[in-house]
């Protein structure tokens, strides 16, 4: 990888099929051009449309309607919106809406306000609602089922089955037509001999699903993991020998994982030999296909926090504390 540029004063940003998005002092700018003037918390390209949350409102390129996207909810010109928060007690009303002429097309009634993650496909609707899991036919809108549990993550959807973790710790294999369990990953939940030395162990949140490839990738330590979700076999590898002289002593554990189909861009802790006693902030680029070490760079003059990078087929970005977002080129 190698630098192509830097963008200053960027205050968040996203990318859609090679699109970047980003906000910085002037606008929502989509690749260099100021899209809109105004700040926002959220925004995303949709198909041809610019989507962005303004105030408890939501603007579909110039239309505006006085009620809030959920965050992955956009699937065939429609999305999941909330509004109405209710303090008292924590619920919002929630709606499937037309992005074309916004219209509601379903409700969905009162629920806890704060939705984990919802997956759309052609014949369901999946909504995490935190405390419950509904499913939805995408056709008649009628609800299929509904399970109750402390849901935290809802990984995703593949073949037949949805991938959620319960309580931080129980990995669960769902049917999609009934919300019976299938399996639980507590059977493979221990780690071969030697990956949970030190203390170390696998901590189920820090995995995202490949759909593609019927994984679940994630990260611990300077270990990399995949879950075979067909035959429920876990395979570790660990990274260590190979991160030995790149300045990165072991990868930073977030959910928000970035990856394509040979490429995982992974957040990582450095130490440098002239001032051993700072951790820096670091990216690393695991090749999936031969489980190694492709790249790695060390930031030195700010610290990333959780802003995890992003990477695409061509390019991996990646913001720091200062508002710079650095932008690596293939």
């Amino acid at each position: 990888m190698i630098l192509k540029e830097i963008k200053h004063n960027v205050k968040m940003y996203t990318v859609s099929n090679e699109t970047l998005l980003y906000l910085d002092d002037i606008g929502l700018r989509i690749n260099d051009d100021v899209f809109d003037n105004c700040d926002n918390d959220y925004f995303i390209k949709y198909k041809s449309k610019v989507i962005y949350r303004f105030n408890e409102g939501t603007y579909i390129d110039d239309q505006f309607l006085n009620k809030t996207v959920v965050q992955d909810s956009l699937y065939a010109q429609t999305g999941i919106f909330y509004f109405d928060f209710n303090v008292g007690d924590l619920t919002s009303e929630f709606e499937l809406i037309n992005l074309e002429d916004l219209s509601v097309i379903y409700s969905f009634g009162r629920h806890y306000a704060g939705i984990q993650n919802v997956i759309r496909l052609d014949d369901y609707i999946v909504i995490n609602f935190k405390n419950q899991i509904k499913c939805y036919c995408n056709k008649s809108y009628k609800l299929l089922w509904n399970i109750e549990g402390d849901f935290n993550i809802l990984y995703g959807y593949y073949e037949g089955s949805l991938y959620v973790l319960e309580s931080k710790k129980n990995l669960v294999e769902i049917d999609i037509e009934t919300g019976s369990i299938n399996y639980n990953f507590e059977e493979i939940s221990n780690l071969p001999e030697g990956t949970n030395k030190d203390g170390f162990s696998l901590d189920f949140t820090n995995l995202k699903l490949d759909q593609n490839k019927g994984l679940l990738v994630g990260i611990f330590h300077t270990f990399y993991v995949e879950i075979e979700l067909n035959t429920k076999t876990i395979n570790v590898y660990n990274l260590r020998d190979q991160l030995e002289g790149t300045n990165v002593i072991s990868f930073k554990s977030f959910s928000n994982l970035s990856f394509n189909d040979q490429h995982l861009a992974v957040l990582a802790y450095a130490k440098l030999k002239e001032d051993p006693k700072v951790l820096y902030g670091a990216n690393v680029l695991i090749n999936r296909n031969t489980k190694t070490i492709e790249w790695t760079h060390v930031f030195k003059d700010y610290g990333l926090g959780t802003n995890a990078p992003i990477i695409t087929n061509d390019h991996l970005y990646q913001i720091d504390f200062n508002g710079d977002l650095y932008i690596f080129e293939r």
